[in-house]
């Protein structure tokens, strides 16, 4: 191998080395994201599902939303 074949493949993977680095930080974003946003659903859903809950309890002759 020549020096200037060992330069070009040192360049290479640099580059490569770099694109790699970029896609790790995307997909760790990415995940750090997802798992915020699946956080808010399912406190959300948690939320939804005491409502309900609440709203079972209620006695059977109360009037619903917006019935007085």
């Amino acid at each position: 191998m020549t020096v200037k074949h060992n330069s070009v493949l040192r360049t290479t993977f640099q580059a490569g080395s770099v694109s790699v680095d970029a896609e790790v930080h995307y997909v760790g974003e990415l995940v750090t994201r997802l798992e915020k946003a699946l956080g808010y659903y399912q406190e959300s859903d948690e939320q939804a599902e005491a409502d309900m809950g609440a709203a079972g309890d209620a006695p059977a002759d109360s009037k619903g939303y917006g019935e007085g």
